[in-house]
């Protein structure tokens, strides 16, 4: 017969045989159902990964073509990152000199209107591979010099006037003389006018393209908007079959 101090000692080499068992049988468990989770995972990015290559080689040769039209040179790269699929990037490469390589675009090595060439060429090749009913682009075309927007204007309106193309509104404050519209394009004029005595109605005209809006009143308008300037303004572009 064991003694009392014996007895509780085996009673505790048993329970911990029992909960190590336990834990191996759940730890077979887990391993099964991890062993699941990556087939999973592996089949479905079997399946997204060469898809999501083939867009950005789609656009990748879009952008390129945008660009040559420009008399530059751009490309887009995807970062992969094995499993990591939140740190995968899409990275736009751009060169608008000869005599540099292509390089990342960059906030510190390049100006903000070289910037906004490359993403409203970027944007302009998006149109073939995404579906949506309009875009808005709000003043992409600060900041470029004249001979860029008109390029990039000229971009725009033939890519947004193709068929099965999305409705494309840009609105800017401005715009270069002697651009190039076509029957898909519609101008509205709207102007804000300081009125310290009055928060009477504010008109808005429009002009060009087939099915101008004429003049319309605009009511209700914030007062904040009333007091920004004395004449303001801001032109606003629809592009599209619908428009």
């Amino acid at each position: 017969a064991m003694r009392g101090d014996e007895a509780q000692v085996v009673e505790a080499w048993q329970r911990r045989e029992a909960e190590m068992a336990e834990l191996r049988t759940a730890a077979a468990a887990g391993g099964s159902e991890l062993q699941a989770v990556e087939a999973d995972v592996e089949a479905k990015m079997a399946a997204w990964l060469p898809e999501l290559r083939r867009h950005i080689g789609s656009i990748t040769a879009s952008v390129a073509a945008n660009f040559a039209a420009i008399g530059c040179a751009g490309e887009v790269a995807l970062q992969e990152a094995g499993d990591a699929f939140d740190a995968y990037t899409v990275e736009i490469r751009v060169k608008y000199r000869p005599d540099e390589p292509l390089q990342a675009l960059n906030r510190n090595r390049h100006s903000g209107g070289e910037r906004s060439v490359a993403t409203m060429l970027y944007l302009i090749a998006l149109q073939g591979v995404t579906s949506t009913p309009f875009r808005v682009v709000d003043e992409i075309n600060q900041g470029m010099d004249e001979r860029n927007e008109r390029k990039v204007f000229g971009l725009l309106v033939e890519s947004s006037s193709r068929p099965d193309t999305p409705q494309c509104f840009l609105l800017t404050p401005k715009l270069v003389g002697s651009l190039s519209y076509n029957q898909h394009v519609q101008v509205q004029e709207i102007h804000y006018v300081r009125n310290d005595l009055s928060s009477g109605p504010v008109c808005e005209h429009g002009q060009g393209g087939a099915g101008g809006a004429g003049g319309v009143a605009v009511h209700d308008v914030d007062q904040a908007l009333m007091h920004k300037t004395s004449l303001q303004a801001k032109r606003m572009m629809l592009y599209g079959d619908d428009a």
